[in-house]
């Protein structure tokens, strides 16, 4: 099996980071949200790389919603 290095760096690559922005926002360039980000691409994009590189990124806490008669959903 072949071993890759350095893949965590690859990760936070400003190139990457901007081909994830891209495909995030298909299908949703109509939402407040991609069009705040939208306006300064740049800026949030070093935020995450610097939380990236400090090790810092956490993602939000997911909630499970319970419907009566159906199965758990994560949200």
């Amino acid at each position: 099996m072949k071993r890759y290095g350095y893949l965590y760096e690859k990760i936070y690559d400003l190139d990457n980071l901007r081909l994830a922005h891209k495909n995030a926002q298909k299908g949703k360039k109509h939402y407040k949200e991609v069009k705040k980000i939208n306006k300064d691409p740049d800026k949030y994009l070093l935020q995450i790389q610097e939380m990236l590189k400090n090790k810092t990124y956490r993602t939000s806490k997911y909630t499970i919603l319970e419907k009566e008669g159906l199965k758990r959903r994560l949200i």
